[in-house]
Order: C-alpha cells, then structure tokens, then sequence
C-alpha cells in the first residue's frame, strides 16, 4: 500500500537501482522500518505550499508551467516555485497577494496525508508535488552518463544523490561526521553538488579505494520503500539532507510569520 503512496511521487523501482549490499561484512539482523518510521525520516524536509492567511493550503489549477491541472494543494521542494506560481495568480487576480501566503510544510505530513487517502483507496494522491527540476535534470545526465537511459524524466519523482564506492558485491556508502555529537551518518542529498563535494573530499584523502569514489541517484521513493521492504541496519544511519537554502528560507518565513503571543 505505501508503495503506491509514493508511486504517486515517483515509481519506486524505474532506475532499476538498489542500495542493497550496502555494507562490507555481515550486517545483523534487524527489523525493517514500520511506514510511519519511514516517514518519518522525511520530517526535517521542508516544501512549500501557497495558502491562505489562516494556514490552509489552497487549491490550485495552474502548475509552474501555466498549464491547466485538477484542483489539489500545491507542494513545491523549493520556495521558488511557490512563489513564481503565486505570482502567475496574483497577475490575474491583484488580490492574490493579500490574501495568501507561502508557508514551509514538512514532507513527512504531505506524504502522511497521501498514505492515508491510498488507505482510503483514493486513485491519486489528493495534492501535487513538484521536485527542483534543475536537480531532476542534474539526475537524468548523470544516469545517461552512467549509461542508463531515462525515457520519462518526471517518473524520477524528488532525486537524492549519495557517494559511494564499489567493493566487490557490496556498495560502500560515504558517511559525514556530525560535529556536534561526533557520530557518522549516511548523508542523501537533495542537491547534486552537495554529493558532489562530499565524493571530492573523499577523493582527496587518499584512503583506498578513493579514487573510484562516485555518485550515486536514487528516487526518493525509492530509497522510502526500501526503508520498509528491507532489513537492513545501516538504513538507520541514512539522513536525507535538503537544501540548505530552503532551511534558510524556512527560518525566514518563520520571522517573518511569528506564531501569536500566548495569553
């Protein structure tokens, strides 16, 4: 059932891709993430949506492109987006600009609402997400150049892209160090040349193997529903890293939007 969910955002298994293997060496046995543990791995990404001024997202029937679409929320990886959208509204309707707003959301409730409208078996998720297609784009050269051929770039859905190395049968993950708790985690990134200067870095140390550090995509979807399918310890490591301007942007529009004073 959750597969479909996210099928709605992408399909799970189009790059015929795997993060199995992911490890050297045995790996324990473990139990493999509940849906709601998966989703909740999406909590600390925001997007974006256009709403009212009481919070309430609204529906929309004109997409980034200006064309025509059902009437469902909006929700856009970056705030961008929103706002050229909100713009084209407001061009047809100078009201527009008074009445609503951009709000940050996080994904793990826009993905939480399609879970249980597919449990309700809905046909559709009751809302639109639109990825950053600058990264899509960024995902589709670096599958061709991988020798993969993408014959529907939209399927990608949201791309996340890691480092890795090849051993043999198992993909070893490159990790980050968390400064603060001095712990390493597996970083997705949202934004290709995060990925980018992460294999760099490791190219540069010389440790083995580093030169045949690359990078890796993988459907955000995909990478979810392998979260539930899989049993699998290092998927308890994995962070998915967003962009660190749509945080900026988050902090801003908080500032700009303080909750009310308590009484």
């Amino acid at each position: 059932m959750f597969k479909t969910v996210l099928g709605w955002c992408a399909t799970a298994s189009i790059l015929g891709g795997t993060v199995g293997g992911l490890v050297a060496g045995p790996v324990p046995s473990v139990i493999a993430l509940t849906e709601e543990q998966a989703i909740e791995k999406l909590a600390d990404v925001p997007v974006f949506t256009i709403s009212n001024n009481e919070g309430q997202p609204l529906p929309l029937t004109l997409d980034p492109e200006g064309n025509d679409t059902e009437a469902r929320p909006f929700f856009f990886v970056k705030y961008e987006q929103a706002s050229q959208v909100r713009q084209q509204l407001a061009s047809g309707n100078p009201d527009i600009s008074a009445q609503t707003r951009i709000l940050p959301v996080r994904l793990s409730a826009v993905i939480e609402v399609g879970r249980q409208a597919a449990a309700n078996n809905a046909e559709s998720a009751p809302y639109t997400l639109f990825p950053d297609g600058v990264e899509v784009q960024s995902a589709v050269q670096l599958l061709q150049a991988q020798g993969q051929q993408i014959e529907n770039p939209a399927r990608i859905g949201i791309p996340l892209f890691y480092g890795f190395v090849q051993d043999g049968e198992n993909t070893i993950l490159l990790p980050l160090v968390n400064e603060d708790t001095q712990e390493s985690f597996i970083p997705f990134f949202m934004k290709e040349d995060m990925a980018q200067e992460l294999v760099t870095r490791y190219k540069d140390s010389g440790v083995e193997k580093s030169a045949e550090a690359q990078i890796g995509i993988i459907p955000m979807a995909a990478l979810i529903q392998q979260f539930i399918d899989d049993q699998q310890q290092v998927y308890e490591r994995i962070q998915i890293i967003p962009p660190p301007e749509s945080l900026q942007d988050v902090q801003r529009i908080n500032q700009e939007n303080p909750p009310p004073a308590g009484p």
